[in-house]
């Protein structure tokens, strides 16, 4: 990981902003309206944490994260009911002081639930500590939910017929520069407005889109 880190910081040397990675998250569907769940997490492949990420699984609570040692709740994991989850980082506004803490409110949620609707209804109940995306998916629904953004509120997209990106601006109005949004969403929004033109819709299409690169695909 730390020759790779300085090969790839090298090549982006001129370029100040290419070396802000960041996570990218897509939900999708294929023809049969199964939902396909994407994710890059960026962060983790990089320093002294590339050689030490690792897959946890808590047996006696069928939940399973990938993360590093010492990490107890989740950024990204799925549980034994097949919910997928995964966290961006973004920023956002809140006074709130009760809560918890954002990674274990992640693990909270897939200890608790089976399926997306039980998320919602658990979000609506709970509350995360501080501003970040959720991406939540079972087999046959997804959902991107936003904790306090801008405005302070909580927003949250569900996944029809047409793709999710989820990238590290705020939501809904899609500002900032937060961790190139901008310029992932400018190569991710084309490329699946193309695969919808493509009749037999394949999860090669969602790694193909993980692939791309600089943005998407840091490596």
């Amino acid at each position: 990981p730390k020759a790779l880190e300085k090969a790839w910081s090298e090549h982006f040397a001129e370029e100040e902003e290419a070396r802000s990675v960041a996570c990218t998250s897509i939900l999708d569907r294929d023809d049969q309206g199964n939902v396909i769940f994407g994710r890059n997490m960026d962060w983790c492949p990089f320093g002294e944490a590339g050689g030490k990420s690792l897959v946890m699984v808590w047996k006696n609570k069928g939940v399973a994260v990938l993360g590093v040692p010492g990490m107890i709740g989740a950024v990204t994991g799925w549980n034994k009911d097949k919910v997928a989850i995964a966290m961006n980082v973004c920023p956002g506004e809140t006074t709130d002081v009760r809560g918890m803490p954002a990674i274990l409110f992640n693990r909270h949620v897939l200890e608790s639930t089976a399926n997306v609707p039980a998320i919602h209804r658990l979000v609506d109940e709970e509350r995360p500590l501080g501003p970040y995306h959720l991406t939540i998916a079972d087999s046959r629904e997804g959902s991107c939910i936003s904790f306090y953004q801008k405005d302070g509120n909580n927003h949250r997209r569900d996944l029809g017929d047409r793709h999710i990106e989820v990238l590290n601006w705020e939501y809904p109005q899609c500002e900032g520069v937060f961790f190139n949004s901008q310029c992932r969403h400018e190569l991710l929004d084309p490329y699946f407005n193309k695969a919808r033109k493509i009749h037999n819709r394949h999860p090669k299409l969602m790694e193909n889109a993980l692939q791309l690169p600089p943005y998407i695909n840091s490596w």
